[in-house]
C-alpha cells in the first residue's frame, strides 16, 4: 500500500461513489501499478532516481480493463486515456507551479500544457 494512499482515501472514494482520482506527491521513483482489493493504481515519477513529483490515478476495479494508456507527458503534466462505451475519456492533471516561480518556468509549464492540449485536440 502507498504510503501516500491510505484506507481513508479508499473511504473517500466509495462514499462518494468516485471511479477515478488524481494522486500527487506520490513517493515512488519510478512508473509502476498497484492493485488493491478494489482499486488499481497507477503511479510514475518524471526522473527515475528521484522521490519528488510523483504522480498518479487511483482507478476502481469497474474500469480497470478499460483503461488505455496513462503517460507522463512532461515533469509536470501527466494524462490518462479510459475507454468509454461511446468514446475514450482523456484526463489530464498537473503539478502545477507557484505565484513565486520563476516567470521562465511558468510560461514554459503552460507552453508544454497547451501542446498536450493541442495535440489530443488533433487527434480527435
Amino acid at each position: 500500500m502507498f504510503a501516500c494512499y491510505t484506507e481513508q482515501e479508499q473511504k473517500e472514494m466509495d462514499e462518494y461513489k468516485t471511479d477515478i482520482c488524481a494522486l500527487q506527491e506520490i513517493r515512488r521513483p519510478r512508473k509502476g501499478t498497484e492493485i488493491t482489493k478494489n482499486y488499481m493504481i497507477l503511479y510514475g515519477a518524471h526522473k527515475s532516481d528521484k522521490y519528488e513529483f510523483g504522480w498518479g490515478f487511483c482507478n476502481s476495479k469497474y474500469i480497470m480493463d478499460e483503461l488505455l494508456d496513462f503517460e507522463l507527458t512532461s515533469e509536470r503534466i501527466y494524462k490518462l486515456r479510459v475507454k468509454l462505451k461511446y468514446y475514450n475519456l482523456i484526463l489530464i492533471s498537473t503539478n502545477v507551479l507557484t505565484e513565486e516561480s520563476d516567470e521562465v518556468a511558468k510560461e514554459e509549464f503552460y507552453r508544454s500544457l497547451e501542446n498536450v492540449c493541442d495535440a489530443i485536440y488533433n487527434k480527435t
